[in-house]
């Protein structure tokens, strides 16, 4: 491929999207114009990895129907038309141009609004853009291409070249409070009118292969993304919303906002800058959103159907409604007894809940599942404007199915009981359709609640998927099936829960396989299951060090990558006995006093499969203030070792020692993190490890941190100083230590006598 010869350095600024016509191909008074036939073939770009119309992961491509312009060396221009049937790295465009044309100056999109005096091409950055979740908007992005030298009759292969992305690219990734709901709009604004601004009208030199010249025309502050259903996507952090705007160092203290809308909410956050931000030409530049409560409020007006509620999100136990929900009006004396119960009326006293704004413009039904508490003799009162329906309740629960006629594009449900005594009620469900009667048809809906893919060790064994199904229909079960004979045994017999097994991986590989689910007219599930591939079990045990005293100890070990051996253990040393394997991931054995008057070692042997290792143990001698060592690991504070486990609190005993973390940070990202994968314990800002003894009679003499990364230090909460080493010697009973900032370590070793 040739290269582009022009410097990225001179591309001044970016803009976003064309919006033009093209010249016709006829000349004035009908008479056809002499053309020839030209292809070009544009290839992988050089400069960025985000320098096409779409993207497929990170490799930019050109699209179906993607078109160039060409300015010929006459100033007319021309449109050139993919051949691709599919997303390509390299496609050609393919049209006529001008008898005789000897240069030509290709650009993207083919779309332009004419030349100015100097025979630059205007275009628009558009500040309302129509963007997927993968790319930008076609019409709001710019690349400029190398000028093609073109001869009659020149052969097609050799006119080539490349194109390079000449506005900036915002990516915008939320997340937080409204993570998993999908993005319908989004905008950036800046603030400083000193400021370049997000979108205009530019000029591009495509004859020099020149960057953009200055925003001089319908200059914006402001730039929107509005997403088509079709092209909504779930705000999770990862997937981000593309924005096509002019290059520009953005100054420290600028102050950007961000607001944007989901089906449920509207959301703002106002950042100031406290470093510079360079906007680059052909680069895409991550900006991050993390929303909190005080940034969401809930949209209350237009909501669409249908509408559920099934107070999943309430507590166990009593607990009073909280009106910050904002879904509800907070009646007196709400309360849930229990998961997907809302209590209504307690005593004389009636309360009421209500829906937020729906479009109740057309016809609808509600559809209500309800029952009276205990023996109360109750109705439930359901208000819609200046319509009233009352269904009268018994103790058994029942799904009430009310018609109702059209109201008002913004209007509120209330459902109540009456202000009388012995009239409380349980709402277990509330949803609203479009339609009315028998005419209403409400989809069911499979919930995967298990991520996938479903990681299986090579060695194979049970697996399980858990489910539910949103709107269950009568005499319908769920199945499962797959076409993947290394899955085997499929059992849908439990509700919520589907187990599987999976044979052993012979394969010398990794592969994956897939489960479909499906359950009558609902869209089937898929589910994919990954097997590792085989790999040699790795034994992992430590030395062990005990008291004189005779009795019976234990010691742990994992074994990484299990092929279902047995674990065996012995010794050959004679005042070592009852070495015992029984038990998964410990070792008991029993020793006599040692009355030798030295310090003695012996050894275990334990064997597992074609795996052997010897274990040193040593015993300190009767008389002597023995020091005993303990370790710990991440695998003996996860789930057996396999999984990550994150936690508030958690309390593991080693030996005579008692280690305890606890989040004191306050905030859930900063709770104590237990995982296998990478073998750490990671510890946040203001978690507090503390190391005891359980029986309160040990001195802790020395603790050794083997770290994998540490970001902070430890301080002793009592004595405060910094931990400067990854050993420290300590004489206490009880250690306090505070971490200032996140650390990580794949084991921690205690000395205590």
């Amino acid at each position: 491929m040739k290269r582009i010869l022009y410097s990225l350095a001179s591309i001044a600024c970016a803009a976003m999207a064309f919006t033009s016509c093209s010249n016709d191909d006829a000349m004035e008074g009908n008479v056809p114009e002499p053309v020839m036939q030209v292809t070009i073939e544009a290839g992988t770009p050089e400069v960025e990895a985000e320098t096409r119309t779409e993207l497929s992961g990170t490799i930019p491509m050109w699209s179906v129907g993607d078109k160039i312009a060409v300015m010929t060396q006459d100033n007319s221009f021309k449109t050139l038309t993919s051949s691709a049937t599919a997303a390509s790295k390299t496609t050609t465009f393919t049209g006529t141009v001008p008898m005789g044309t000897t240069t030509l100056y290709p650009f993207y999109p083919s779309k332009n609004e004419g030349k100015n005096a100097e025979n630059n091409v205007k275009m628009d950055i558009p500040a309302l853009q129509y963007p997927t979740e993968t790319s930008f908007d076609g019409a709001a992005d710019m690349l400029i291409g190398k000028p093609i030298a073109v001869t009659d009759g020149v052969d097609v292969a050799t006119l080539k070249t490349q194109f390079a992305r000449v506005i900036g690219v915002l990516k915008v990734n939320v997340k937080g409070a409204i993570n998993g709901e999908k993005l319908e709009s989004l905008s950036v604004s800046v603030d400083k009118s000193e400021a370049a601004g997000f979108a205009g009208r530019v000029s591009l030199d495509v004859r020099n292969s020149m960057g953009l010249t200055s925003l001089y025309y319908n200059k914006s502050l402001k730039v929107s993304a509005e997403y088509a259903s079709e092209n909504q996507f779930a705000l999770n952090g990862t997937n981000g919303a593309y924005l096509c705007v002019y290059p520009q160092t953005l100054a420290a203290g600028t102050i950007l906002t961000i607001s944007g809308t989901t089906a449920g909410h509207n959301f703002k956050k106002v950042i100031t800058l406290k470093n510079p931000i360079e906007i680059l030409p052909g680069k895409l530049t991550n900006l991050n959103v993390t929303l909190n409560a005080e940034h969401i409020s809930i949209r209350t007006s237009g909501a669409v159907l249908p509408f559920v509620d099934d107070f999943s999100w309430l507590h166990t136990g009593k607990v009073s409604i909280d009106s910050s929900k904002g879904k509800y009006t907070n009646g007196t004396n709400l309360y849930c007894d229990n998961l997907k119960e809302l209590r209504i009326g307690v005593s004389k006293h009636g309360g009421s809940i209500e829906t937020k704004f729906l479009n109740l413009s057309k016809p609808y039904t509600i559809k209500v599942t309800a029952k009276a508490y205990g023996s109360d003799n109750s109705n439930l009162i359901i208000t819609v404007g200046n319509v009233t329906k009352t269904e009268t309740l018994t103790a058994t629960a029942q799904e009430f199915v009310i018609p109702m006629p059209a109201a008002t594009e913004n209007e509120k449900i209330k459902f109540a009981t009456e202000d009388a005594g012995d009239r409380r009620l349980y709402i277990q469900r509330i949803e609203v359709l479009d339609g009315q009667g028998g005419d209403v048809v409400v989809p069911s809906i499979i919930n995967v609640t298990t991520t996938s893919p479903i990681a299986m060790g090579w060695i194979g064994g049970m697996g399980e998927i858990n489910y539910t199904i949103e709107n269950p229909k009568q005499g319908v079960t769920i199945a499962a099936t797959t076409t993947d004979n290394w899955i085997t045994n499929i059992n849908t017999s439990v509700e919520g829960t589907i187990s599987f097994e999976v044979v052993a991986n012979e394969t010398g590989k990794v592969r994956t396989g897939d489960i479909k689910l499906s359950y009558g007219e609902a869209e089937p599930k898929t589910v994919e299951v990954k097997q590792d591939l085989k790999k040699d079990p790795v034994l992992i045990v430590a030395d062990q060090t005990i008291k004189s005293d005779a009795g019976t100890y234990t010691f742990s070990y994992q074994v990484e990558n299990p092929d279902g051996s047995t674990m065996q253990a012995a010794s050959t040393d004679a005042w070592i006995s009852a070495v015992n394997a029984s038990v998964a991931g410990e070792i008991s054995f029993t020793v006599t006093a040692n009355d030798t008057g030295v310090v003695r070692t012996g050894t275990i042997t334990l064997t597992y499969g074609a795996i052997t290792k010897t274990v040193k143990i040593t015993q300190e001698p009767a008389g002597v203030a023995a020091e005993t060592t303990v370790t710990i690991t991440a695998q003996q504070l996860g789930d057996g070792g396999l999984n990550q486990e994150v936690k508030t609190e958690k309390t593991v005993t080693i030996g005579d020692l008692t280690f305890r973390f606890k989040n004191e940070g306050g905030t859930a990202n900063s709770m104590p993190v237990y995982n296998n994968k990478g073998h750490h314990i990671r510890i946040y800002t203001g978690d507090l490890l503390t190391i005891s003894s359980v029986d309160g009679t040990k001195t802790i003499k020395k603790v050794v941190f083997n770290r994998v990364e540490k970001s902070g230090m430890f301080e002793d909460v009592d004595v405060p100083s910094a931990l400067a080493s990854l050993e420290w010697i300590v004489s206490k009973n009880v250690l306090n230590l505070k971490a200032t900032a996140q650390l990580r370590f794949d084991k921690i070793t205690v000395t205590y006598e």
